[in-house]
């Protein structure tokens, strides 16, 4: 499950649906591993326990089904600034969008940063983002939005005990990786090469923040900041 929130940081792994369908079927019918999990197109609004699909991690073709959508674009082109648009339109467009709205954004960055650099721009990203990959390729990425599952042992290791943040979780996942995990990684287009090369120099291009428009201008206003792209938002009463 890490291989794949690390490789598609534009769809949100449910871990607590796993959780929660592997004691319901360890209880049910006695199965000790349940083989598929539930993903998402990373949404501001998403139910954690109805994710809109299911990727069977017991396959060898498990990642055609995940399109691309708004926020692949966004972070297929952090190396692209022609593809973003200005800071100066940007906050023009939030500025219209009122109070009741909470927006999800993808940031880029001037310069890459070291991740507490990039925590001084927002306190709590939902996902960190490394060196860009190429064109139609996603960064490799590292998801802080479900902390509380990473405890639970679901990334391989106890992060609340061994890593407390997204680069030492990231480099302690990719140390307890082995050559034998290339064939798994590779369905993911990663390997161990490449989270070694990255993990030896972690720095962030960009992050993903979901939070209210006050929030995200005062983000865009950082000189570190680049551009941003709006990539969903959701009014609420």
């Amino acid at each position: 499950m890490s291989s794949l929130a690390a490789a598609y940081p534009d769809y949100n792994v449910s871990w607590s649906a796993y959780d929660h369908n592997h004691v319901c079927f360890d209880e049910e019918y006695g199965i000790e591993f349940l083989p598929w999990v539930g993903v998402s197109p990373r949404l501001v609004s998403v139910n954690s326990l109805r994710p809109m699909y299911t990727v069977d991690l017991a396959s060898s073709s498990i990642t055609p089904g995940l399109g691309p959508w708004r926020m692949t674009d966004a972070i297929q082109s952090l190396e692209n600034p022609q593809a973003w648009p200005s800071k100066t339109e940007l906050i023009g467009n939030i500025k219209d969008l009122g109070v009741e709205v909470t927006v999800k954004v993808v940031i880029r960055l001037a310069k890459p940063l070291t991740e507490a650099k990039a925590r001084g721009l927002a306190s709590n990203p939902e996902v960190f983002l490394f060196a860009p990959r190429g064109d139609d390729v996603n960064p490799i990425s590292w998801d802080l939005s479900t902390v509380s599952h990473s405890c639970a042992g679901r990334r391989g290791f106890d992060f609340c005990q061994e890593a407390q943040s997204a680069v030492a979780s990231f480099q302690k996942w990719v140390s307890l990786l082995h050559p034998s995990d290339n064939s798994a990684l590779g369905i993911f287009g990663l390997s161990l090469s490449e989270l070694q090369e990255q993990a030896a120099d972690v720095r962030i291009h960009g992050i993903i923040v979901q939070d209210s428009p006050e929030v995200i201008l005062r983000i865009l206003k950082e000189p570190s900041v680049a551009s941003a792209s709006i990539v969903d938002m959701e009014t609420y009463k």
